[in-house]
């Protein structure tokens, strides 16, 4: 099975991320025998762990990508107030 993770906003990709957040659970899945990375938007920055899926923010609203993945669940990591918005946005 796999089962991806996402997080909508571009974060620092290296074992800082995968030590929290949707990094960890991506970690906890590949313990218990599943198939896992995290998906992020681009820039893809040093550093990045090879479990890490960097994109474009256009292809996390498509559903032809998402499908393309091939993935049997998704853990969305995301927040209820607008921070997407203004990443989105191009601001800090």
């Amino acid at each position: 099975m796999k089962w991806y993770t996402c997080t909508p906003v571009p974060f620092k990709g290296d074992h800082t991320f995968f030590s929290r957040d949707s990094g960890a659970f991506c970690k906890a899945f590949q313990r218990i025998g599943l198939e896992s990375r995290a998906i992020m938007p681009t820039p893809v920055q040093e550093g990045d762990d090879p479990d890490l899926i960097r994109t474009e923010y256009a292809n996390l609203e498509d559903a032809a990508w998402w499908k393309s993945l091939g993935i049997d669940g998704l853990v969305l990591y995301a927040w209820g107030h607008g921070q997407i918005s203004s990443h989105r946005q191009g601001h800090p």
